[in-house]
């Protein structure tokens, strides 16, 4: 149980430390906890969702294919387990959370050149 609340404590932070360096990259400021505090629980919230996802795979992939045996098979398929699962659950709650918020594209800066880090691209 301790491990389980140490590895919620370090993926909560780095989920945070994600969104603050995502929202410092487009502002040019940090972020306030007044002002985006909803963003940082939905980021903790995320990331913990991915963490999870990522464990359980792991755990399944360790039953299947042993470490030892097919070193390079196992990493190579965790790998790309992992990713290919982590991807698709960020962009459907991506996609839920557009569609809830009903969030439209980027808008263009005062120059006319888009932002290809905002929600539009």
């Amino acid at each position: 149980m301790k491990k389980h609340v140490i590895l919620f404590f370090i993926i909560s932070v780095l989920g945070i430390s994600i969104f603050a360096y995502l929202f410092y990259s487009e502002t040019g400021r940090p972020p306030n906890l007044e002002g985006q505090f909803w963003f940082m629980v939905l980021a903790m919230a995320m990331a913990n969702l991915c963490g999870l996802l990522v464990s359980t795979i792991d755990k399944g992939l360790n039953r299947l294919v042993s470490w030892r045996k097919l070193f390079f098979t196992r990493f190579i398929g965790g790998f790309v387990a992992n990713v290919a699962a982590v991807s698709i659950l960020v962009a459907a709650l991506g996609y839920l959370i557009v569609v809830a918020y009903k969030v439209g594209p980027a808008p263009f800066t005062s120059n006319g050149v888009r932002k290809y880090g905002s929600w539009g691209f």
